[in-house]
C-alpha cells in the first residue's frame, strides 16, 4: 500500500512541477508580447510626431478661441 501512495505522490509532484514550468513559460511569452507592442507604439509615435503635434496645436488653438 505504501508503494501505491509513493507512486501517487510522485505523480502529483511531477504534474505540479510541470504546471509551474508552463506558467513560467507563459509569463515570459506575455513579457515578449508586451515588449513588442511597446516598441510598435513608440515607433508609431516617433513616425507620426509631426502630425500629432500639429493636431494638438490646432485643438489647443481652437479651445483658446472658444473661451
Amino acid at each position: 500500500m505504501n508503494l501505491l501512495y509513493n507512486a501517487y505522490f510522485k505523480c502529483c509532484n511531477f504534474v505540479e512541477d510541470f504546471r509551474k514550468k508552463e506558467e513560467g513559460q507563459a509569463l515570459s511569452e506575455y513579457a515578449i508580447v508586451i515588449g513588442v507592442v511597446a516598441v510598435i507604439i513608440i515607433a508609431t509615435l516617433v513616425l507620426f510626431r509631426g502630425a500629432l503635434t500639429n493636431m494638438f496645436t490646432r485643438i489647443i488653438t481652437y479651445m483658446n478661441g472658444v473661451t
